[in-house]
């Protein structure tokens, strides 16, 4: 197919996509569940009257919208049809990630699930950032995200989960299909920034937390604090940023291991989070979807501000994440990691902090 038919075919279907998600209701919103707790925390002298929509913290990189926008973003899931394969060695097998993963067992560890999905153990509890374990990020599968290699560890191998954080409601972040697939549903805490409960009122579990920025929650020994970052929440056209967008630290109370995992574009507020939350073991930062930068200005970070970022968070160790599993920017999804660390070396960073992991793999810290 030449390039002028390939992407007349992702224009049409694109155009049906959007008009179709714009339709559609989200049906999992709203529904009244008979088991769940909700829980709001409240820092003494943070405002708690939400406005309706929200914004990013001041001294941010702002997105000069674009008409290309309409354009840009329905077509990028129909793009990943021409991609090309996945290399070699990209993704750990399955049998042999779950060895890695138990060898790690009683320590301090990251497993890349993949994109920005990642299994941590942090003071012998299993926390579960952003799960996407399905095929598809859309409702409207097969439209939308699609993996292009299964999760580096399936549910079935997961062992049971303490705590699931949700960054915000994007679809490969918050996939409401995984959530009521996940095992122990009635003994885990899942926490999320401000007003997205709403959406997994339907699914039992144990307890819902919604956090604001520099709130904290305290579960299981583990601390877990919502902090600003420079991104924006929508999953539809007509709902963008009425939900809060987070990026998340945690830190174990009897190791002390902390690790912070979050995404979006650079702004200021990363050099007061180091010096307010810092130093970190572990950064896990998305770097991928950064081009075009005149439509991802202001929603994910150049490569360069993606380095600064966690050098302005005081992060130890650096693993990039948010590439090589699905298709949303312009890059290319497999070359992401190693030219996030050319950029990482150029800027002084030593070659052993900078974990460029395996979909699959698991690493102690």
């Amino acid at each position: 197919m030449n390039y002028k038919n390939k992407y007349a075919l992702s224009g049409i279907v694109c155009l049906i996509f959007v008009w179709a998600c714009s339709s559609l209701p989200d049906a999992h919103r709203h529904r009244q569940g008979d088991s769940l707790t909700i829980s709001h925390v409240h820092v003494p002298g943070h405002q708690h009257d939400y406005p309706e929509t929200f914004s990013n913290p001041p001294g941010s990189i702002e997105n000069s919208w674009s008409w290309k926008s309409l354009w840009f973003f329905p077509s990028r899931p129909f793009a990943q049809l021409f991609d090309q394969d996945v290399p070699e060695g990209f993704v750990i097998e399955s049998d042999s990630a779950k060895s890695q993963f138990d060898e790690a067992e009683g320590k301090n560890s990251v497993t890349w699930i993949g994109h920005m999905s990642t299994l941590v153990r942090l003071d012998d509890k299993v926390i579960l950032l952003d799960p996407w374990f399905t095929d598809y990020a859309s409702p409207l599968p097969p439209f939308g995200p699609h993996r292009k290699m299964p999760p580096g560890l399936s549910l079935e191998q997961v062992p049971p989960i303490d705590i699931v954080v949700v960054s915000h409601n994007h679809y490969e972040h918050f996939d409401i299909p995984t959530l009521e697939s996940l095992p122990n549903q009635e003994k885990i805490t899942l926490v999320m920034p401000i007003r997205m409960a709403a959406y997994v009122e339907h699914i039992p579990f144990k307890e819902v937390i919604e956090l604001a920025w520099h709130e904290t929650a305290v579960r299981h020994g583990i601390e877990v604090t919502a902090l600003p970052v420079v991104h924006f929440s929508a999953r539809g056209l007509t709902d963008s940023n009425e939900t809060l967008w987070a990026g998340f630290a945690f830190k174990g109370q009897r190791s002390g291991g902390s690790l912070i995992h979050f995404e979006g574009d650079y702004g200021s507020i990363y050099r007061r989070i180091g010096q307010e939350y810092g130093p970190f073991d572990i950064a896990l930062t998305a770097v991928g979807a950064y081009e075009p930068r005149e439509i991802m200005k202001g929603y994910h970070c150049s490569l360069d501000d993606c380095v600064q970022a966690v050098i302005d968070l005081k992060a130890k160790n650096i693993i990039p994440v948010h590439w090589g599993t699905t298709v949303l920017g312009t890059e290319d999804i497999y070359e992401t990691g190693e030219e996030f660390r050319k950029k990482a070396l150029s800027k002084g960073i030593p070659e052993e902090r900078i974990w460029i992991m395996k979909i699959g793999e698991t690493r102690i810290f």
